[in-house]
């Protein structure tokens, strides 16, 4: 219950017994440098928030957290650099164990999502990728994006609407390197030049075979 007043600096280690005792300040705690000049603060400590005020340097070490990162922009810099999102969920069947990366607007809806699972009925190495946008045309809150492309374990890629090759004015080239199958009902091409190779050409071929 007593009060100790430090009027000097403290070397060496500062020892509390019992160990379960705390360290109480009634204000906010800033940790700082002994700069003559502008001590630098390091860790500020208040309004149940703590605040890294320099860079963090964890080495080797493992980031491990539960609850959410709030920050500005952020630059990944090392040689070869790697930011890996693992989901440690033990899974068993198709695609379950998913990992996502979400962007979302100060409503919560989903702008936009990548995910990742599994792919298969087993703890195989199958993975398959989806991209998601948002599609809901009202001024909603916390809605879910639409799947827009499928990237399947076998590289096989589902585009789930249209799909343009350039835009309007800057023209795009499409270089098929197999067979082209065409599923639509109308085909239409608007082209000044059509090359075909082949001298024999096929129309409507399942009426022409007698």
């Amino acid at each position: 219950a007593n009060t100790v007043t430090l009027n000097s600096k403290v070397g060496g280690d500062i020892e509390f017994n019992p160990s379960a005792s705390n360290i109480t300040f009634d204000t906010t705690l800033n940790i700082k440098d002994q700069d003559s000049g502008t001590p630098k603060t390091y860790l500020t400590f208040g309004s149940d928030t703590v605040t890294v005020g320099q860079n963090l340097d964890i080495g080797s070490n493992t980031l491990s957290m539960t609850g959410d990162i709030s920050a500005a922009s952020g630059t990944f810099t090392e040689d070869n650099a790697t930011v890996t999102i693992k989901n440690d969920t033990d899974e068993n069947a198709n695609e379950q164990a998913d990992t996502f990366i979400k962007m979302i607007d100060h409503k919560n809806n989903e702008l936009g999502k990548i995910v990742a699972s599994h792919e298969g009925t087993g703890n195989d190495a199958k993975g398959q990728l989806k991209i998601f946008t948002g599609s809901t045309a009202s001024d909603a809150t916390g809605s879910s994006a639409t799947e827009a492309i499928s990237i399947g374990s076998d590289q096989k890629t589902t585009f789930k609407g249209n799909v343009d090759i350039g835009v309007s004015g800057t023209a795009k080239d499409l270089t098929v390197w197999g067979n082209l199958v065409v599923e639509g009902t109308t085909t239409t091409i608007d082209s000044t030049t059509v090359t075909v190779d082949d001298k024999n050409i096929a129309v409507s071929y399942t009426h022409l075979r007698a």
